[in-house]
């Protein structure tokens, strides 16, 4: 399974050239969307990530309008679904699989019309999903612990001398990939025993990398984005990169009720585009791994990836669940 996905990031991003529509296409779809309320869009993302890019939207498509709503977690999911019970917005939302094929088995996602908006089938995996950006996992250490000692491998995390000391997300789904290259038997094996090392739980990968900059832990295991940004804002970290690398794919789907259908469409047809795509990762850090340009598909590239695609996703939820109910009990010591 794992190498049917790191082949599609890695020979499909190398192949696959912008394949959306025209754009004399685009304005003659976005013409259709005129007169429809603004579209509200839901992810995890903060206003400082998601404003830049609802500009650069509007400035393409200046009679259009989209507005933003924070949301984590699960509570994204069970605010979607109970306000598109109701026939209300979100019109759009970007989450990972696991939530995207919850919403989906409820009835309430619309399928893409992938043809009308000249998006290559690459981008739509599923007929209600479309990929935006991956979410990439890394280490953190701090810059100044001497090379030979840094943590460069997943065993690494195991040496008794991190016992205590290691930052993790309090949500799994990092490590709920690893089966994807493992196996179940022998990525549970080693969730236990990192589980067993007593790690330091928090809901904020930007937290985790802050921990690390501070000595408060030694190492993290995070988003790459984040350390990045925590990197670029001046924090003495170093980021390393695992093998295999576990990410996640977020996707945007759109409400079968949503009160604006066009605009979402065309919102979520545009972050697939060089332009789009470009503004997402600009401000979020998280880029498509599936366009060549994005410095995600450049991360990536050769490297030997761990994620269940979304066809796949009730193995992963399946993984998800386990090791939450594992990360709890470290919490809970």
């Amino acid at each position: 399974m794992i190498r049917s996905l790191a082949f599609s990031i890695v020979a499909i991003a190398a192949t696959v050239a912008t394949a959306s529509a025209s754009a004399d296409d685009l304005d003659n779809l976005a013409k259709k969307a005129v007169g429809e309320p603004a579209a509200l869009w839901v992810s995890t993302g903060t206003q400082n990530e998601t404003s830049p890019v609802i500009k650069a939207f509007t400035t393409r498509f200046p009679a259009l309008k989209i507005e933003h709503l924070t949301l984590l977690g699960a509570e994204m999911a069970t605010r979607f679904a109970q306000e598109a019970r109701a026939g209300q917005a979100p019109d759009i939302a970007t989450v990972p699989a696991d939530q995207a094929a919850a919403l989906a088995g409820r009835g309430l996602l619309a399928e893409f019309d992938a043809k009308t908006y000249g998006v290559s089938k690459t981008f739509v995996p599923a007929p209600y999903a479309v990929i935006t950006a991956v979410s990439v996992y890394s280490l953190v250490s701090r810059k100044s612990v001497p090379e030979a000692e840094k943590p460069r491998t997943w065993d690494d995390l195991l040496n008794p001398k991190y016992k205590g000391k290691i930052g993790l997300p309090v949500f799994s789904h990092p490590l709920a990939q690893l089966p994807a290259d493992w196996g179940g038997d022998k990525a549970t094996a080693y969730v236990e025993k990192l589980v067993a090392q007593q790690p330091i739980l928090n809901t904020s990968t930007a937290s985790l990398a802050q921990n690390v900059a501070s000595g408060e832990v030694s190492v993290a295991l995070g988003n790459y984005h984040t350390a990045v940004f925590a990197q670029k804002a001046g924090a003495p970290i170093e980021i390393i990169m695992l093998n295999p690398t576990p990410t996640t794919t977020n996707y945007s789907v759109i409400n079968k009720k949503a009160p604006a259908p066009k605009t979402a469409a065309l919102f979520v047809a545009w972050l697939t585009t060089e332009e789009g795509a470009k503004a997402y990762e600009d401000s979020t850090g998280r880029g498509n791994a599936y366009l060549p340009s994005t410095a995600t598909a450049k991360l990536l590239a050769g490297r030997k990836v761990a994620e269940y695609p979304i066809g796949d996703v009730a193995t992963m939820a399946g993984w998800i669940s386990r090791y939450n109910e594992l990360l709890k009990r470290a919490s809970a010591k």
